[in-house]
């Protein structure tokens, strides 16, 4: 079963709402415009348009992938060899607490105006 990224519940508001806030407060925080927002009294522009593509993508990478196939390969080995040692293989997968980035994210949102 896959998920849905319009579906209400994952969201708890609308899609459309949610990205309206979001190129508002984009557009606010990179002072594109003297103000930006919903109601803005004697607005100089007004943008409205719909959404026609709205997608994201999570990838772990290569750090993670690596520490993850040591730790299964050294999970593996320790089960059959019963050598401490072993463990040292875990070490890598205990650095994805520290606060090490281990994924990358990407958004695409195409509004036509």
């Amino acid at each position: 079963m896959g998920l849905s990224v319009t579906d209400y519940e994952l969201w708890g508001c609308e899609l459309d709402l949610e990205v309206t806030n979001a190129v508002i407060a984009d557009f606010s925080a990179n002072r594109l415009f003297k103000e930006a927002g919903r109601k803005v009294e004697n607005p100089d522009f007004i943008i409205k348009g719909e959404i026609k593509k709205f997608c994201g993508k999570y990838q772990l990478n290569t750090f993670a992938k690596a520490s993850s196939m040591m730790l299964l390969a050294g999970a593996i080995v320790l089960a059959a060899t019963r050598d401490p040692m072993v463990s040292v293989t875990f070490l890598p997968a205990l650095a994805w607490y520290s606060g090490i980035p281990i994924s990358t994210n990407a958004a695409e949102a195409v509004i036509e105006m």
